[in-house]
Protein backbone atom coordinates (compact mmCIF):
# COMPACT_ATOMS: atom_id res chain seq x y z
CA UNK A 1 0.00 0.00 0.00
CA UNK A 2 2.99 2.20 0.53
CA UNK A 3 4.32 2.13 -2.95
CA UNK A 4 0.64 2.35 -4.53
CA UNK A 5 0.68 5.36 -2.34
CA UNK A 6 3.51 6.75 -3.41
CA UNK A 7 2.82 6.03 -6.94
CA UNK A 8 -0.67 7.99 -6.23
CA UNK A 9 1.36 10.86 -4.95
CA UNK A 10 4.15 11.22 -8.00
CA UNK A 11 0.93 10.79 -10.81
CA UNK A 12 -0.65 13.87 -8.74
CA UNK A 13 2.78 15.87 -9.53
CA UNK A 14 2.52 15.05 -13.00
CA UNK A 15 -1.15 16.31 -13.44
CA UNK A 16 -0.47 19.45 -11.78
CA UNK A 17 2.88 20.15 -14.03
CA UNK A 18 1.05 19.23 -16.99
CA UNK A 19 -1.84 21.61 -16.16
CA UNK A 20 1.34 24.03 -15.82
CA UNK A 21 2.43 23.23 -19.61
CA UNK A 22 -0.81 25.17 -20.18
CA UNK A 23 -2.81 24.56 -23.42
CA UNK A 24 -2.05 24.54 -27.41
CA UNK A 25 0.45 27.11 -28.27
CA UNK A 26 0.52 28.45 -24.82
CA UNK A 27 4.74 29.13 -24.08
CA UNK A 28 3.91 28.67 -20.01
CA UNK A 29 4.85 31.73 -18.60
CA UNK A 30 8.53 30.84 -20.45
CA UNK A 31 8.94 28.84 -17.88
CA UNK A 32 10.54 24.51 -17.99
CA UNK A 33 9.12 22.04 -15.72
CA UNK A 34 11.78 19.48 -14.77
CA UNK A 35 11.30 16.29 -13.09
CA UNK A 36 14.20 14.32 -12.38
CA UNK A 37 14.89 10.72 -11.53
CA UNK A 38 18.65 10.48 -10.28
CA UNK A 39 19.98 10.49 -13.59
CA UNK A 40 17.66 10.38 -15.99
CA UNK A 41 14.66 13.16 -16.58
CA UNK A 42 11.91 14.24 -18.05
CA UNK A 43 11.60 18.00 -19.50
CA UNK A 44 8.29 19.91 -20.50
CA UNK A 45 10.22 23.32 -22.00
CA UNK A 46 8.46 25.74 -24.16
CA UNK A 47 10.62 28.10 -26.56
CA UNK A 48 9.72 30.70 -28.95
CA UNK A 49 10.89 31.46 -32.11
CA UNK A 50 9.29 34.34 -34.06
CA UNK A 51 6.12 33.27 -32.17
CA UNK A 52 5.56 30.13 -32.70
CA UNK A 53 6.11 28.11 -29.35
CA UNK A 54 7.68 24.56 -29.62
CA UNK A 55 7.51 21.87 -26.49
CA UNK A 56 10.24 19.53 -25.80
CA UNK A 57 9.69 16.53 -24.13
CA UNK A 58 11.98 13.68 -23.24
CA UNK A 59 10.98 10.27 -21.85
CA UNK A 60 12.81 8.42 -19.31
CA UNK A 61 11.83 4.71 -20.17
CA UNK A 62 10.54 5.62 -24.36
CA UNK A 63 14.41 7.58 -24.83
CA UNK A 64 12.37 9.99 -27.51
CA UNK A 65 12.02 13.60 -28.13
CA UNK A 66 8.69 14.87 -29.14
CA UNK A 67 8.80 18.32 -30.64
CA UNK A 68 5.79 20.18 -32.11
CA UNK A 69 3.07 23.17 -31.41
CA UNK A 70 1.39 20.42 -29.17
CA UNK A 71 -1.31 20.51 -26.49
CA UNK A 72 -0.21 18.98 -22.61
CA UNK A 73 -3.85 17.30 -23.40
CA UNK A 74 -1.84 15.30 -26.65
CA UNK A 75 -1.78 11.43 -25.98
CA UNK A 76 1.58 11.19 -26.73
CA UNK A 77 2.63 13.63 -24.35
CA UNK A 78 0.35 12.10 -21.55
CA UNK A 79 1.30 8.43 -21.92
CA UNK A 80 5.03 9.82 -21.82
CA UNK A 81 5.45 12.00 -19.41
CA UNK A 82 2.99 10.02 -16.79
CA UNK A 83 4.92 6.89 -17.43
CA UNK A 84 7.94 8.00 -16.83
CA UNK A 85 7.17 9.80 -13.70
CA UNK A 86 5.42 6.84 -11.80
CA UNK A 87 8.13 4.47 -11.87
CA UNK A 88 10.05 7.75 -10.24
CA UNK A 89 9.26 5.90 -6.37
CA UNK A 90 11.23 3.00 -7.48
CA UNK A 91 14.33 4.85 -9.04
CA UNK A 92 15.05 7.52 -6.48
CA UNK A 93 13.66 10.44 -5.25
CA UNK A 94 12.00 12.55 -7.18
CA UNK A 95 13.10 16.78 -7.79
CA UNK A 96 10.78 19.28 -9.62
CA UNK A 97 12.05 22.39 -10.15
CA UNK A 98 10.99 25.66 -12.53
CA UNK A 99 14.12 26.87 -14.43
CA UNK A 100 14.91 29.42 -17.20
CA UNK A 101 18.83 27.45 -17.62
CA UNK A 102 19.15 24.33 -19.80
CA UNK A 103 17.99 21.30 -18.16
CA UNK A 104 20.81 19.02 -19.17
CA UNK A 105 24.01 21.57 -18.52
CA UNK A 106 26.79 20.19 -16.81
CA UNK A 107 30.48 21.37 -15.27
CA UNK A 108 33.28 20.77 -17.68
CA UNK A 109 36.50 20.39 -16.87
CA UNK A 110 38.64 22.94 -18.68
CA UNK A 111 36.45 24.40 -20.56
CA UNK A 112 35.50 28.10 -20.31
CA UNK A 113 31.92 29.98 -21.19
CA UNK A 114 32.32 32.17 -23.93
CA UNK A 115 28.69 33.71 -23.44
CA UNK A 116 27.59 34.78 -20.02
CA UNK A 117 23.42 34.25 -20.80
CA UNK A 118 23.10 38.06 -20.20
CA UNK A 119 24.76 40.11 -22.59
CA UNK A 120 27.47 40.86 -24.96
CA UNK A 121 30.09 41.24 -22.51
CA UNK A 122 33.23 39.82 -24.37
CA UNK A 123 31.96 40.06 -28.09
CA UNK A 124 32.31 42.66 -30.82
CA UNK A 125 30.51 43.60 -33.37
CA UNK A 126 31.80 44.45 -36.96
CA UNK A 127 29.78 47.14 -37.61
CA UNK A 128 29.08 48.97 -34.60
CA UNK A 129 25.90 49.98 -33.43
CA UNK A 130 23.89 47.02 -35.51
CA UNK A 131 21.04 45.39 -33.44
CA UNK A 132 20.26 42.79 -35.04
CA UNK A 133 22.29 40.73 -32.17
CA UNK A 134 20.15 39.91 -28.72
CA UNK A 135 20.22 37.91 -25.30
CA UNK A 136 16.86 36.19 -25.08
CA UNK A 137 16.32 33.43 -22.65
CA UNK A 138 20.19 32.44 -21.86
CA UNK A 139 20.39 32.09 -25.63
CA UNK A 140 22.60 34.20 -27.98
CA UNK A 141 20.35 35.49 -31.30
CA UNK A 142 19.94 36.67 -34.47
CA UNK A 143 17.03 37.83 -34.99
CA UNK A 144 17.86 38.70 -38.37
CA UNK A 145 20.46 39.47 -41.14
CA UNK A 146 23.15 42.43 -40.01
CA UNK A 147 26.23 42.04 -38.56
CA UNK A 148 28.47 39.71 -37.54
CA UNK A 149 29.77 39.63 -34.15
CA UNK A 150 33.38 37.89 -33.05
CA UNK A 151 34.91 37.32 -29.77
CA UNK A 152 37.06 39.59 -27.59
CA UNK A 153 40.11 36.64 -27.25
CA UNK A 154 42.01 35.25 -29.87
CA UNK A 155 42.64 30.99 -29.99
CA UNK A 156 44.91 28.99 -31.52
CA UNK A 157 44.68 25.48 -30.80
CA UNK A 158 41.27 24.92 -28.79
CA UNK A 159 38.09 22.44 -27.95
CA UNK A 160 34.71 24.55 -28.72
CA UNK A 161 31.23 23.84 -27.69
CA UNK A 162 27.95 25.28 -28.57
CA UNK A 163 24.56 24.73 -29.50
CA UNK A 164 23.12 26.20 -32.30
CA UNK A 165 19.18 26.17 -33.92
CA UNK A 166 17.80 27.56 -37.31
CA UNK A 167 14.44 27.97 -38.84
CA UNK A 168 13.79 26.76 -42.25
CA UNK A 169 15.34 27.64 -44.84
CA UNK A 170 18.15 29.74 -42.71
CA UNK A 171 21.94 29.93 -43.04
CA UNK A 172 24.78 31.06 -41.00
CA UNK A 173 28.13 30.01 -39.48
CA UNK A 174 30.88 29.55 -37.16
CA UNK A 175 34.26 30.97 -37.79
CA UNK A 176 37.09 29.18 -36.62
CA UNK A 177 40.24 32.03 -35.50
CA UNK A 178 38.01 34.05 -37.92
CA UNK A 179 39.40 31.97 -40.69
CA UNK A 180 37.62 28.61 -41.25
CA UNK A 181 33.91 28.65 -41.70
CA UNK A 182 32.03 25.74 -40.15
CA UNK A 183 28.73 26.09 -42.40
CA UNK A 184 25.06 26.48 -40.75
CA UNK A 185 22.81 25.35 -43.52
CA UNK A 186 18.76 24.01 -43.78
CA UNK A 187 19.86 20.57 -45.26
CA UNK A 188 18.15 18.10 -43.13
CA UNK A 189 18.20 15.00 -44.64
CA UNK A 190 19.74 15.85 -47.88
CA UNK A 191 23.26 14.64 -48.90
CA UNK A 192 26.01 16.09 -48.10
CA UNK A 193 28.09 18.76 -49.12
CA UNK A 194 31.09 21.21 -48.96
CA UNK A 195 28.84 24.26 -48.68
CA UNK A 196 26.18 22.01 -46.53
CA UNK A 197 25.23 22.01 -42.93
CA UNK A 198 28.27 21.24 -40.46
CA UNK A 199 31.15 21.40 -43.45
CA UNK A 200 34.33 23.46 -43.79
CA UNK A 201 32.74 25.68 -46.17
CA UNK A 202 34.04 24.63 -49.72
CA UNK A 203 37.29 22.92 -48.42
CA UNK A 204 35.39 20.01 -46.66
CA UNK A 205 32.08 17.64 -46.47
CA UNK A 206 30.67 16.22 -43.34
CA UNK A 207 30.80 12.06 -43.94
CA UNK A 208 27.13 11.65 -43.09
CA UNK A 209 24.24 14.37 -42.49
CA UNK A 210 24.03 14.63 -38.44
CA UNK A 211 21.86 17.66 -38.52
CA UNK A 212 18.57 18.10 -36.60
CA UNK A 213 15.52 19.17 -38.03
CA UNK A 214 14.73 23.42 -38.23
CA UNK A 215 13.40 24.39 -35.23
CA UNK A 216 15.36 21.79 -32.87
CA UNK A 217 19.03 22.23 -31.33
CA UNK A 218 22.09 20.59 -32.56
CA UNK A 219 25.28 20.15 -30.37
CA UNK A 220 28.85 20.59 -31.70
CA UNK A 221 32.06 19.98 -30.45
CA UNK A 222 34.82 20.85 -32.27
CA UNK A 223 38.59 20.37 -32.17
CA UNK A 224 41.25 22.56 -34.34
CA UNK A 225 44.66 21.93 -33.34
CA UNK A 226 47.14 23.65 -36.38
CA UNK A 227 44.64 22.86 -39.08
CA UNK A 228 43.69 19.81 -38.55
CA UNK A 229 39.97 19.56 -37.49
CA UNK A 230 37.47 16.94 -36.13
CA UNK A 231 33.74 17.98 -35.45
CA UNK A 232 31.24 15.66 -33.59
CA UNK A 233 27.62 16.86 -34.47
CA UNK A 234 25.16 15.84 -32.16
CA UNK A 235 27.62 12.48 -31.04
CA UNK A 236 28.69 11.53 -34.72
CA UNK A 237 32.16 12.32 -35.91
CA UNK A 238 31.23 14.06 -39.01
CA UNK A 239 34.69 15.07 -39.62
CA UNK A 240 37.59 13.44 -38.33
CA UNK A 241 41.33 14.92 -38.02
CA UNK A 242 40.87 16.30 -41.42
CA UNK A 243 43.30 18.94 -42.69
CA UNK A 244 42.22 22.20 -43.91
CA UNK A 245 44.21 23.90 -46.94
CA UNK A 246 43.33 27.32 -47.07
CA UNK A 247 41.10 30.35 -45.13
CA UNK A 248 37.50 30.11 -46.40
CA UNK A 249 35.22 32.37 -48.38
CA UNK A 250 34.69 35.16 -45.81
CA UNK A 251 37.43 35.02 -43.58
CA UNK A 252 39.07 37.79 -41.21
CA UNK A 253 42.56 37.84 -42.65
CA UNK A 254 44.86 34.67 -44.29
CA UNK A 255 47.49 34.74 -41.20
CA UNK A 256 47.08 30.82 -40.78
CA UNK A 257 49.56 30.41 -38.43
CA UNK A 258 48.29 33.20 -35.74
CA UNK A 259 45.43 33.10 -33.17
CA UNK A 260 42.29 34.01 -34.09
CA UNK A 261 38.44 35.22 -32.08
CA UNK A 262 35.79 32.61 -32.79
CA UNK A 263 33.17 34.55 -35.17
CA UNK A 264 29.29 34.32 -36.01
CA UNK A 265 27.92 35.25 -39.27
CA UNK A 266 25.32 37.42 -38.63
CA UNK A 267 25.00 39.12 -42.26
CA UNK A 268 22.67 35.47 -43.79
CA UNK A 269 19.50 34.40 -41.58
CA UNK A 270 18.39 33.94 -38.37
CA UNK A 271 19.75 31.72 -35.59
CA UNK A 272 20.37 30.95 -31.99
CA UNK A 273 23.07 29.90 -29.69
CA UNK A 274 23.81 28.83 -26.17
CA UNK A 275 26.27 26.92 -24.45
CA UNK A 276 29.51 28.45 -26.17
CA UNK A 277 32.15 27.49 -24.43
CA UNK A 278 36.17 26.63 -25.17
CA UNK A 279 39.00 24.59 -23.65
CA UNK A 280 42.65 25.57 -25.27
CA UNK A 281 44.93 22.53 -26.39
CA UNK A 282 48.28 23.53 -25.13
CA UNK A 283 50.39 24.04 -28.53
CA UNK A 284 52.74 21.33 -29.35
Amino acid sequence: MAVAGGVGVILAIGLKLLKIMGPLGSPAGGRRVLVTAHSSSVTAAATSTRGVFTYELTGLLCEREYHGRVSAKDPLIRRTFLYTISFAPFLGVVHTTTAQERSTERPENGFSPLFNGKDLTGWRLLRPGATNWVVREAALVNERAGADIMTEERFRDFELRYEYMIPKNSNSGVYLRGRYEVQIDDNFGKPTRVDGDGAIYGEIAPRENATSPPGQWNDMRITLIGRIVTIIQNGKRTIDQKSITRPTLGALDKNVDEPGPIYLQGDHGPVTFRNIRIRRIPSR
